[in-house]
């Protein structure tokens, strides 16, 4: 096997950013070409931090910083894309296929009719990949998370219910038993009512 190169060659770079522009991610573009360029997926991260000034210990050099400029100018393009699907899956109207028919009459007059099936709108496809190639802006939970850091303690404290093991903070100090209708460990607790309360 020939000897992994040390920098990015021009066909490689043009090759990633292709990928890029499609709307993949940068480790997916690697990925896709380690074999025929004989470039692992570590090297190609390495050359883009390093290009981007951020490698712990190596410099930039300027055929990285211009690597790094293709690749954020190539993944700029395909997060376009990708909104360009949204908005034209948002309208709709693509034709899906025509259908052209033609009528004689006995007297030899013509009558010709045409059906055509247009695309409904889609968008939710794009949308799903958006929001999980670029969360950080196209991600509605996380972008809520950003604005109110407490839902990401609520989330965690429904998921922690639903499965049983949730220990209400207000019943840390409690025996087991001695909360009013809270949960402990998964399951509602309720104090025995005392002797004068007993409903008979």
């Amino acid at each position: 096997m020939p000897k992994s190169p040390s920098n990015p060659s021009p066909e490689y770079a043009k090759q990633i950013c292709d990928r890029l522009r499609l709307g993949a991610s940068f480790e997916t573009a690697a990925k896709s070409l380690q074999i025929v360029h004989n470039v692992k997926v570590d090297r190609a991260n390495t050359w883009y931090a390093r290009g981007l000034g951020q490698h712990p210990t190596k410099r930039p050099t300027r055929l990285l910083i211009e690597f790094a400029k293709q690749v954020e100018a190539a993944e700029a393009e395909g997060e376009i894309t990708l909104v360009g699907a949204i908005v034209k899956g948002s309208r709709g109207g693509d034709r899906i296929y025509s259908k052209t028919l033609t009528r004689r009459f006995p007297d030899g007059s013509t009558s010709t009719s045409t059906t055509e099936k247009k695309s409904a709108a889609q968008w939710s496809g794009s949308a799903w990949l958006l929001s999980r190639r670029y969360p950080e802006r196209w991600d509605r939970v996380a972008m809520e998370d950003a604005r109110q850091p407490g839902l990401t303690a609520l989330a965690e404290q429904l998921k922690a219910i639903s499965s049983g093991k949730y220990v209400d903070p207000r019943c840390a100090l409690l025996p087991v038993g001695e909360a009013d209708g809270v949960i402990i460990e998964g399951e509602v607790s309720r104090p025995a009512l005392p002797a004068a309360e007993v409903v008979k």
